[in-house]
């Protein structure tokens, strides 16, 4: 369109006079407000006087304004009507819009049908949205009859246009053998080519089918490649995945210090679990990586997040004083968090604390009443304890009584007391 919207008017005049691309450009104009106040019903009216003279964008336009609402009320037939005249002149636009509204408005079986065969007009012209669609179309059966070889196809044009997910269909389809003999080695080179552009799925399954020998001899190293490539994008399998190759020298020489790098990007994530793991690599591992403080620190991460076995590990440190200060009473303050979360060890530990009174005062019930509950959840130890100090325990329970007793005894005596001063000052 020209830029000098000062010839308005002369195109209006061109216009009134039968000028199609007048009656276009003026619709244009009333539109998008371009030198003239914007008017969805004379921008409709101009476009649909162009449309009637065979002006294949101004019957795109016209079908649009009806299948949208703008400059008269919306109506599916007239918006069909006018794309269909448009598609059926090779307006590829035209034709995905007729496409995707026959789609849209799918409750007609024949819709469907219909739908599919002008995407399968525009796919032929190497669109890759309208070649996915008649892809899913025939993969699941919908407008059409099933038809996954054909699927296949489809797909595979997508896939030669570079797209990553059609790229893992196909390689997905030769994996499994859907609609096509099962093929890996064939089902590899595709996982690859979207590998390659950077898709960590796509990355995973290329490692995975070196690690297993999938249709390819098997080749650690390059497996543990694809691994480190989805590791990189921040992949927390691939992650774990590349810590475990380090650390257990899957073909490859040990390094735990590689280990605990990748062990450490994959806990940053905030998983509990990998924390507590990468902990307990701190705390018990080998003597190359074993720091005490560091064991803590990734401890407290997954603990904070209600890991038991977390919190019990935390409470043995301070119990033995590695990494810190020896503290039983932080000790007790951990083991009773994995103990109320049924943790067997942490009851039996606390029950331990409150029998020898370790930091804390000497607490026989709380003793017996955590060594039950370790006892009932299998713990050996708790159950021997309670046999070999039940006599310890039954002289508590007397001194107990005695001791609540004495102390009702006193404080009804007072009770009495202030109600007999209250009746004297009355």
């Amino acid at each position: 369109m020209h830029k000098d919207y000062k010839l308005t008017f002369e195109w209006e005049e061109q216009a009134v006079q039968g000028c199609r691309e007048a009656q276009f450009n003026l619709g244009k104009m009333y539109e998008e407000g371009l030198g003239v106040e914007q008017n969805d019903i004379l921008a409709l009216k101009w476009y649909s006087e162009a449309a009637k003279r065979g002006d294949i964008q101004a019957q795109c336009k016209v079908g649009a304004c009806y299948e949208e609402g703008k400059g008269a009320p919306r109506s599916v037939t007239l918006a069909v009507d006018w794309y269909t005249d448009a598609a059926k002149l090779g307006n590829r636009e035209a034709q995905l819009k007729l496409a995707m509204l026959y789609e849209k408005e799918a409750g007609i079986a024949q819709h469907l049908s219909l739908a599919v065969e002008w995407y399968t007009v525009v796919a032929k012209q190497g669109v890759l949205q309208a070649q996915w669609k008649v892809a899913t179309f025939y993969e699941e059966g919908k407008g059409v009859t099933q038809d996954l070889p054909l699927a296949l196809e489809w797909y595979l044009e997508a896939a030669k246009l570079g797209d990553i997910q059609a790229q893992c269909i196909v390689a997905a389809f030769y994996e499994e053998g859907k609609g096509v003999a099962r093929d890996l080695p064939l089902a590899l080179e595709w996982y690859i080519e979207a590998a390659k552009l950077g898709d960590i799925p796509a990355q995973c399954k290329v490692a995975a089918f070196y690690e297993e020998g999938k249709g390819v001899p098997t080749d650690l190293p390059l497996a543990l490649e694809w691994y480190i490539e989805a590791a990189k994008l921040g992949n927390i399998q691939a992650q774990c995945t590349v810590a475990a190759f380090y650390e257990k020298g899957k073909g490859i020489p040990t390094n735990l210090l590689l280990a605990v790098e990748w062990y450490t990007e994959a806990a940053k994530l905030g998983d509990a679990t990998l924390q507590f793991n990468l902990a307990l690599l701190y705390d018990k591992g080998d003597p190359q990586i074993q720091d005490y403080a560091l064991a803590l620190k990734w401890y407290k991460e997954a603990a904070e997040q209600g890991h038991m076995n977390a919190q019990f590990n935390i409470g043995s440190l301070y119990s033995k004083g590695e990494g810190v200060s020896k503290d039983f009473k932080m000790a007790l303050y951990w083991w009773e968090k994995a103990a109320l979360e049924g943790h067997v060890g942490a009851q039996f530990n606390v029950g331990l604390i409150y029998y020898k009174g370790e930091e804390v005062p000497v607490n026989y019930r709380l003793a017996h009443e955590w060594w039950e509950k370790a006892a009932v959840g299998g713990s050996a130890k708790a159950h021997s304890n309670l046999q070999g100090t039940s006599n310890e325990f039954s002289t508590a329970s007397l001194q107990n009584k005695k001791w609540w007793d004495k102390f009702s005894a006193i404080s009804l005596v007072a009770k009495r007391v202030d109600g007999l001063k209250a009746n004297a000052k009355g």
